[in-house]
């Protein structure tokens, strides 16, 4: 590869306003268009995961530290996790209605 040449998409994607290639076909457009769609369901998908996690995690550690602060060993951390496990469940059936 020479050095002038620069490494892109096939249907130069983002679209560059002073590119020399300024008629992109409909297909190639459509082609940005699918890419930037999967990126958006990908990175959705991502964020619903990441937010279970943290639902289930931080009613645990919120448990660990009230147990820490008030003596009581496994009750707080119990009762975190079970309230836990029940946002994370009710935050995957929401996830799941919204797919169908």
């Amino acid at each position: 590869m020479q050095d002038n040449e620069k490494k892109s998409f096939p249907i130069n994607f983002p679209p560059e306003e002073n590119s020399q290639n300024k008629n992109i076909s409909p297909q190639q457009n459509n082609n940005a268009n699918d890419f930037r769609m999967s990126m958006m369901i990908g990175y959705m998908g991502a964020m619903n995961v990441t937010s279970a996690a943290i639902e289930m995690v931080a009613p645990i550690v919120i448990g660990i530290w009230l147990d820490n602060k008030f003596y009581t060993k496994p009750l707080c951390i119990l009762i975190g996790l079970l309230l836990g496990m029940a946002i994370m469940l009710i935050h995957l059936i929401k996830f799941a209605q919204e797919k169908n």
